[in-house]
């Protein structure tokens, strides 16, 4: 809309008053034009455009949590545009957020979950990562700023339990932003650093008992985006205990009943790692079962899965790790047709015997065949459980009412690549030759 970009220049200059209703009637009023396409539109592809977003990110900052709050709200809006990316990317915006979050000054972080909300939206692009890890040519950079997403990632879950902004979860912000971040060598390094007590180990802990699903959801794609490197599959295999991604993926698919074709048996879990024994237990219990519920993070589990499929190490981890039993029931109750077509094709690289194995890798249940879909089950006691539906199904992080921002966060757009791409062979692509591509 031209008449709002006409009015821009106003808007800067009122954001400068001294009265903080002013100024917070004006950062209202520009969280509102963010919410409108044809106004984003307008103001990226005009010249004002660096200049005036510089000014709302003053504004962020602003005294009057009021004027801070919409401006930030603004900000996370704005950031959902793809053309914004490079007017951000100038004026550092990633960059100065994670200074922000990660002050020592408790006062500075009523605001965190928008803070990391905007981050989240514009690493969405790989022009945002570029700018999330610095230039090139400064590895100080790259290395200051792998430092601060893993300070970041520590503190929120260190203080997960402390109250958020709204219905924002800065947590689960998070773990979409370090998904985002996946798409580089770099990113999936520092996901893959420290085992156990690092990002990996911290996060399969919220992929195991949070009750949150975008938290689950974030995970889901930070492992999908890892395990998509086939460099990186010999790695997520050493992994132990609750770093061991693949079981603790494989727990999340565990369903029992009785009314199954065919029951997970104990026989077959004869080598299993003690954390799936355990979620088979309790699955039999009916108690507390740990089967993931929404269709959607379920998707993810199994591209995941799909994915470690590509080598013949990942194939042989997910068969050492006893993963056929569970995904014959997963593929069986699956009544999603995307979420049953991955596991489809999980179940025939996982059950069939590469050519240079052993007899004994050849797995002795039927073939599943995704052209004919396992019929209903009749007369069960216990159902497959409902299968929950995100808040949101956007593909970024947008706040709607900009004077409270409780507009819960959804899936960055990480998770929207198609199943088949999984199964091709990925190029060997380094952060540097990444950077190298971006303009």
């Amino acid at each position: 809309m031209s008449e709002f970009v006409s009015s821009c220049p106003d808007l800067i200059e009122l954001l400068k008053n001294r009265r903080a209703d002013i100024r917070g009637g004006v950062a209202a009023a520009i969280g509102a034009y963010s919410n409108d396409e044809s106004c984003r539109r307008a103001l990226f592809a005009s010249n004002i455009c660096t200049d005036f977003l510089k000014s709302v990110l003053r504004s962020a900052y602003d005294t009057d949590l009021m004027t801070a709050r919409a401006s930030l709200s603004a900000l996370v809006n704005f950031a959902a545009d793809p053309d914004s990316i490079h007017a951000f990317a100038e004026i550092q915006v990633i960059s100065r957020m994670l200074e922000t979050l990660l002050e020592k000054d408790p006062s500075v972080h009523q605001l965190d979950s928008l803070r990391v909300s905007l981050i989240t939206n514009l690493t969405r692009f790989p022009k945002g990562v570029q700018s999330t890890f610095g230039s090139n040519e400064s590895r100080f950079a790259k290395e200051l700023a792998e430092q601060r997403i893993v300070r970041l990632f520590e503190r929120m879950m260190n203080e997960q339990e402390r109250g958020h902004d709204g219905s924002i979860d800065a947590l689960e912000s998070v773990a979409m932003f370090i998904a985002n971040l996946c798409i580089t060598e770099v990113g999936r390094n520092l996901v893959l650093d420290g085992g156990e007590a690092g990002v990996l180990g911290r996060s399969c802990t919220l992929l195991k008992s949070s009750k949150n699903v975008n938290r689950r959801l974030g995970v889901a794609l930070m492992l999908r985006n890892v395990a998509v490197d086939d460099s990186c599959h010999d790695a997520l295999l050493g992994m132990k205990m609750n770093a061991d991604s693949v079981t603790q993926v494989l727990c999340r698919l565990v369903y029992y009943s009785d009314e199954l074709p065919r029951p997970i048996e104990d026989e077959e879990l004869t080598n299993a790692q003690e954390a799936l024994v355990s979620a088979v237990k309790v699955a039999r219990t009916g108690a507390l079962s740990r089967y993931e519920s929404v269709a959607e993070v379920r998707i993810v589990l199994a591209e995941f899965l799909l994915a470690m499929c590509k080598t013949k190490q990942g194939r042989d981890g997910l068969r050492e790790r006893c993963a056929y039993p569970v995904l014959r029931c997963a593929h069986w109750i699956e009544k999603n047709p995307e979420a049953q077509e991955t596991l489809n094709q999980v179940v025939d690289r996982t059950e069939l015997a590469d050519e240079d194995n052993d007899s004994a890798d050849t797995a002795t249940a039927p073939k599943i065949s995704s052209s004919q879909p396992p019929p209903a089950l009749e007369t069960e006691k216990k159902p497959a459980p409902e299968q929950d539906k995100l808040v949101s199904n956007t593909a970024s992080l947008k706040v709607s009412d900009t004077s409270a921002a409780t507009e819960t966060p959804a899936a960055s757009t990480s998770s929207t690549s198609g199943t088949e791409k999984l199964l091709q062979k990925q190029e060997d692509t380094t952060d540097e030759s990444f950077f190298d591509l971006v303009d």
